[in-house]
């Protein structure tokens, strides 16, 4: 894409911006995904439960260390190929 900015002599000039990837794949991007499946009956889908609740899958956790929104995992997403029921 690209953007018409003023240079520091007033001059106009024409710039191009790049998209940026994500800095994390995720991991359906990792691995692939399961039709039919969704992270939220995933027995690797846990809650962290602070002032709100954020949730996490373990498997991300021993790829990607952090506390920070790029590590959380939305429970609508089709589930990935790493995918395994819950234990009742």
């Amino acid at each position: 894409m690209k953007i018409k900015q003023i240079d520091l002599f007033g001059n106009e000039i024409e710039i191009e911006i790049k998209d940026h990837p994500r800095k994390t794949p995720t991991m359906q991007e990792m691995f692939g995904v399961i039709p039919n499946k969704q992270c939220k009956t995933c027995g690797h889908c846990y809650a962290r439960m602070q002032s709100r609740t954020w949730y996490k899958c373990e498997l991300w956790d021993d790829y990607f260390r952090g506390c920070s929104e790029a590590s959380d995992i939305r429970l609508k997403n089709q589930a990935c190929k790493k995918y395994c029921e819950v234990q009742k």
